[in-house]
């Protein structure tokens, strides 16, 4: 069985259902776009809730540190902690790094950096590059601060020692470039500038030039629509297909289950006008002259039409109505000619018309507008 579809049926499909491909690609980059904006915003309002302030810090001892650094973190106060990084992150070493799943998505949790950073093996792996043990206070000599707005992080490094805090970064950076470090070392990373000092009391995320809310929340409208007319557009195409299928009107890509030897004539790529019927339309179904025709079109103005081109036409020798039964039974026929039009033509008409017409067991010629 054959289809007589080619490819300009399918361009015509598009054009024909371009209001549902449109509505449904407009729903989904819509959506798309609220629901990465919603999640961008989220994300912002997490950072702020998370970044608590801090009290004043005043005068302390080495020896106050010493007794704060006793305690378990969990017990010290945000105050303690800052006390804590303003003497060990002193002349403190940072550099920034990229770090993407397989899948393309952002890796974003610092908390398992800090894990990793902070375990025995690659505390063991610094060591092993220093040749000699470090004096780290665990918990405390590295801290991983994730940008939100550029999605970075930076890590930085601070024991109380410059000289400690250049080596021990410059091998944790070397470390990372050469991918030894587990778990990290199966994603993509990229490392930006080399560890480089940084000021006390300046906002250690500073280092990283971190994109303004608006220009990321612009970055992020403008991937996710691009993403959305891509997807609504497939989605679109798909929706509109289903529809053709449920719809009661013949369209660009209905299967008329053209049988072997059946004539296709598709002038659907032409715009219907009097010329069209009287000219073109006429030719094929007078074609071959000297031939018994029945004619059937559901559309009374184009039956009209035709009716009228057969009065003027001597040689036209033929029946044409919309219902093949309305035909008398003592009536044969050379051939049957079916007329059907895109949007107007109904599909159960044409088939109720190709099981009528059986009984003459004539060629069938579909001439589709």
């Amino acid at each position: 069985m054959e289809n007589g579809l080619v490819l300009n049926d399918f361009k015509q499909f598009l054009v024909y259902k371009r209001k549902i491909i449109l509505i449904v690609t407009l729903l989904i980059t819509l959506a798309i776009v609220g629901f990465s904006v919603f999640t961008e915003l989220r994300a912002s309002d997490e950072v702020e809730e998370t970044t608590e302030p801090v009290e004043e810090i005043g005068d302390f001892t080495d020896s106050d540190i010493e007794n704060l650094l006793l305690e378990d973190r969990q017990n010290l106060s945000n105050n303690d902690i800052a006390m804590i990084n303003d003497f060990l992150f002193e002349d403190a070493y940072a550099f920034r790094i990229y770090i993407e799943n397989r899948d393309g998505s952002v890796f974003n949790r610092s908390n398992l950096m800090h894990e990793i950073f902070t375990s025995d093996q690659v505390i063991t792996m610094l060591e092993s590059q220093a040749g000699h043990e470090l004096d780290l206070i665990e918990d405390f000599f590295v801290t991983v601060d994730y940008n939100s707005n550029n999605v970075i992080f930076t890590i930085t490094i601070g024991t109380g020692n410059v000289d400690a805090n250049a080596a021990i970064s410059q091998a944790l950076y070397d470390s990372l470039a050469e991918n030894e470090i587990e778990i990290i070392n199966e994603k993509v990373t990229y490392l930006f500038e080399e560890p480089q000092s940084v000021d006390l009391n300046e906002d250690i995320q500073e280092v990283a030039v971190a994109d303004s809310p608006s220009d990321n929340l612009l970055e992020t409208i403008g991937i996710s629509a691009i993403i959305g007319i891509f997807l609504g557009a497939g989605f679109g195409v798909v929706a509109a297909y289903a529809h053709s299928l449920i719809e009661k009107k013949v369209n660009p890509l209905y299967n008329f289950n053209l049988k072997s030897g059946d004539i296709f004539i598709n002038f659907s790529d032409k715009k219907k006008s009097e010329d069209l019927i009287q000219n073109e339309v006429w030719h094929a179904i007078m074609h071959p002259v000297d031939k018994q025709k029945l004619v059937l079109t559901q559309s009374g103005t184009l039956r009209n039409q035709l009716a009228h081109l057969a009065d003027e036409e001597s040689l036209f020798s033929g029946y044409i109505t919309s219902e093949a039964h309305d035909v008398k039974s003592s009536k044969e026929f050379d051939e049957s000619i079916i007329i059907v039009e895109n949007g107007n033509t109904d599909k159960q008409w044409y088939t109720d018309q190709v099981n009528q017409i059986k009984v003459y067991g004539t060629p069938t010629k579909i001439i589709k507008l």
